[in-house]
């Protein structure tokens, strides 16, 4: 994964160094500076990455950016820009020669290997590349997953979406259907012969409590493990017949455990930035919906306020959308988000990026979503100020 990112000439200006390991808190990112000075571009330029075109990077104004990853891996990126011609009679720019050098680079303990490549464009056009074969280097970022969220997703999403009940329905559609299959197929467990001494009630009835605790949370999601049946006779039986059924129930959790604490994890969130009078139901069958709480009508989702229409759209990406990636690169998550929201945001991406695994760099000029931490920012304006000054 992407540890440590290093680019000079930015806009021919400036020069950072943004690296996880400036922040207190391990996988959590934040980037603050005023207005102009990169920040978008550099989440840009990694999600970039993950479709790596020679043609997108060399409309980046950027001089050298070099690209850290936790295996090792290098991948330095050169671009040079050189007038091929000047007419003084027009006011027209120059003709330019943009080159793009691509160097990739393993460091392990017992081997080194690099691999180099370059591509030159005119006018838009490429009319020369040559080098070694980069194959090594478009498996690492295939591998190396990545999502971006801009701050204009919502209103882009709309535009093919603008008929559709919400954003990110049959994402979470599909990962209840498919989380409800794995469920059935694993609670057909058959545990070994049940031993009549093993029956403690006070120990089997903290585990059932614990059960029921996870089998209720599902049935609010109308994901009922095994039917009504052994539903209700979790809830009477005694003795051998109860610590059959026990066990069955905890190994279809035990299994599914990553993709059920997934789904906790979302719930929690969402309760936490609960809409005003809008109740949040989940099903295999729609997905999701937003219902109003005292008609119980469904909300269509252009119906919400801006501020749920980009939460809605960054935490069902979060959890639903591209769930193997594991770079999340975010712009200006505070838009259109009350101050409450703002605070609140902090402590619920540290608990995000803990529970799915995932390291998160994000863009922001609001010192409420990093809850006035700068121990987990990088600040842009002072390392160029301390290079302006020479310190």
């Amino acid at each position: 994964m992407l540890k440590r990112l290093e680019i000079q000439n930015l806009f021919d200006e400036y020069s950072y160094v943004i690296d996880w390991k400036q922040s207190a808190f391990k996988d959590l990112l934040y980037i603050t500076a005023p207005n102009g000075m990169g920040k978008t571009t550099i989440l840009k330029m990694i999600a970039g990455l993950a479709t790596f075109t020679p043609y997108e990077y060399m409309h980046y104004p950027f001089g050298h950016v070099r690209f850290i990853f936790d295996g090792g891996e290098m991948i330095d990126l050169t671009r040079t820009v050189t007038p091929i011609h000047t007419d003084s009679m027009t006011d027209e720019l120059p003709e330019v020669e943009t080159k793009l050098e691509c160097e990739y680079t393993v460091k392990k303990t017992d081997f080194s290997k690099k691999e180099r490549y370059t591509w030159t464009f005119r006018k838009d056009k490429l009319v020369a590349s040559d080098g070694d074969d980069l194959t090594n280097m478009m498996m690492l970022l295939q591998t190396d997953k990545c999502r971006f969220f801009p701050d204009d997703r919502v209103f882009k999403e709309l535009e093919s979406s603008y008929d559709k009940q919400s954003i990110g329905t049959e994402n979470i559609k599909s990962y209840l259907i498919d989380l409800q299959v794995r469920l059935e197929n694993t609670f057909v467990y058959k545990p070994d012969s049940i031993d009549v001494n093993e029956w403690n009630e006070e120990d089997w009835q903290k585990r059932k409590a614990k059960v029921l605790r996870i089998v209720d949370f599902l049935r609010t999601c109308d994901i009922n493990i095994g039917g009504e049946e052994p539903y209700q006779n979790l809830q009477k039986l005694v003795g051998a017949d109860l610590i059959f059924l026990i066990k069955r129930y905890e190994n279809a959790i035990r299994e599914n455990k990553e993709s059920i604490d997934r789904l906790i994890t979302y719930r929690t969130v969402m309760d936490r930035f609960k809409f005003i009078g809008t109740e949040l139901k989940l099903s295999p069958r729609y997905g999701y919906r937003l219902v109003k709480e005292k008609t119980g009508d469904f909300l269509q989702f252009y119906q919400l306020a801006s501020g749920e229409r980009h939460l809605l759209c960054l935490m069902n990406g979060l959890f639903f959308i591209q769930t193997e990636s594991q770079l999340v690169l975010i712009d200006e998550p505070e838009m259109s988000y009350h101050m409450y929201w703002q605070i609140q945001f902090c402590r619920t991406i540290k608990e995000i990026v803990k529970k799915l695994h995932l390291r998160a760099l994000m863009a922001t000029h609001s010192p409420q979503m990093f809850d006035d931490d700068f121990s987990l920012t990088v600040d842009l304006w002072e390392q160029w100020d301390k290079q302006r000054r020479g310190k």
